[in-house]
């Protein structure tokens, strides 16, 4: 018997009488789950998954992997079996994973892309999609806080007069993959800091308003303001 727990769910009660009964058939293995915004986990998941399973898997794959399959556990391992046949024992590639694994499913880092784009009809589809699955409103939250974090802090390294490798910046930002930040300095070179900060407030005072009892209702309303700040310098 295998029981996800996070901070949102209660552990398994064993002094229930079908609890009692099962555990005389099997074990019970509690398993953390990865928080949907910490990519970074959820890249180390999905490259641990495919060293047990014996495959091999390009770096750029596991990072297109982490986004389309987020952090469902289950789908991991399904997806990576279905790789496993398609690639036969050869590396698996980004071009595969594309192919097999498509990212058809709203999430919440679509989300923080249409923000940051001031699309506010694809925010506005993206946030209702997440909605309707009954994705957690904080959790949501707590992820664009997490992406826009890291836009602003590579936004005030480039703009800092010291001269400092992408290593360096890596680092500074916790970003776990140096490479990545080649994408994340082409996403945010059309935005100003001034924009990345006011929108990250906006976010925070979000976070604050569920927290003492607004509806998820009022996401919408603050989210598309921030839509509206891109013009910002």
């Amino acid at each position: 018997m295998i029981v996800p727990h996070n901070s949102e769910n209660r552990c398994i009660d064993k002094r229930l009488k079908v609890v009692k009964h099962l555990l005389l058939f099997g074990k019970l293995k509690e398993f953390t789950l990865i928080p949907p915004w910490r990519t970074d986990l959820i890249e180390s998941a999905i490259a641990a998954t495919a060293k047990q399973m014996n495959l091999s898997i390009a770096r750029d794959a596991v990072s297109y992997l982490a986004v389309a399959i987020g952090n469902d556990s289950a789908r991991r391992v399904s997806e990576l079996e279905k790789l496993a046949i398609y690639a036969a024992g050869d590396r698996i590639t980004k071009e595969a994973a594309k192919i097999l694994v498509p990212a058809t499913t709203a999430n919440c880092f679509q989300l923080a892309e249409a923000l940051l784009k001031g699309q506010a009809v694809a925010a506005i589809k993206v946030l209702d999609e997440l909605l309707s699955r009954a994705e957690f409103p904080l959790a949501i939250i707590a992820t664009l806080q997490t992406q826009f974090k890291t836009w602003l802090w590579v936004k005030a390294t480039i703009n800092s007069d010291q001269q400092r490798s992408d290593s360096e910046i890596a680092s500074m930002c916790g970003i776990s993959n140096p490479k990545r930040l080649y994408f994340l300095k082409q996403e945010v070179k059309e935005v100003s800091a001034n924009f990345l900060s006011r929108s990250l407030s906006i976010l925070l005072d979000l976070e604050i308003a569920l927290k003492t009892g607004d509806k998820p209702d009022s996401m919408l309303p603050a989210l598309l303001s921030i839509t509206q700040l891109t013009h910002l310098k």
